[in-house]
């Protein structure tokens, strides 16, 4: 929480979309208003006389003024913040297991995401199971260089088992 003096005023700059909490003086009000970078008001000004949750687009300035005592406020944001100030950037990663024969890439629940072919020769086929009794996730398909990433992860319940015909290595994308 941020403490706004009775008779000052904050300025506080939003980098990335974000909710303010205001909480004004009791008795008393908080003078609010937000800008965006083009100077143009982009939230409604407002009187606040009780707690209140307002909607702020990323790139605003807003002008939060204590009224007759002093006012708290608190900026929430869904984006993690580096010290710098900067966003944090998140990716999902799938990590995955090499073979060069016919095997298990992965015992117990996982979620499959494709694979990746790097010598291609033969056919392979992949098992929600641990050996080929499971269900066909990937029904028999002849390997060519490259990734296939499926358009969603596959969840498997058992495992992830792998039969490749022919001298291919393939990373399968699982976990």
């Amino acid at each position: 929480m941020t403490t706004v003096t009775a008779g000052t005023e904050s300025v506080v700059p939003v980098a990335i979309d974000s909710t303010v909490t205001i909480t004004p003086p009791t008795p008393g009000s908080v003078a609010f208003r937000c800008i965006d970078r083009y100077n143009i008001a982009n939230v409604a000004a407002r009187q606040i006389t009780s707690a209140q949750t307002i909607t702020i687009p990323a790139g605003s300035t807003m002008f939060i003024r204590a009224n007759n005592g002093d006012a708290t406020f608190s900026v929430a944001t869904s984006a993690l913040l580096l010290a710098d100030g900067s966003v944090l950037a998140l990716t999902e990663a799938t990590p995955y297991v090499n073979l060069t024969a016919t095997g298990t890439a992965f015992s117990g629940a996982c979620e499959l995401a494709g694979y990746d072919c790097t010598t291609a020769a033969g056919n392979i086929t992949i098992y929600d199971g641990t050996d080929t009794s499971g269900t066909v996730i990937v029904a028999a398909t002849a390997l060519s260089l490259g990734r296939v990433e499926f358009a969603y992860k596959r969840s498997l319940t058992t495992g992830c088992h792998v039969v490749l015909s022919g001298a291919a290595t393939v990373n399968i994308l699982v976990g």
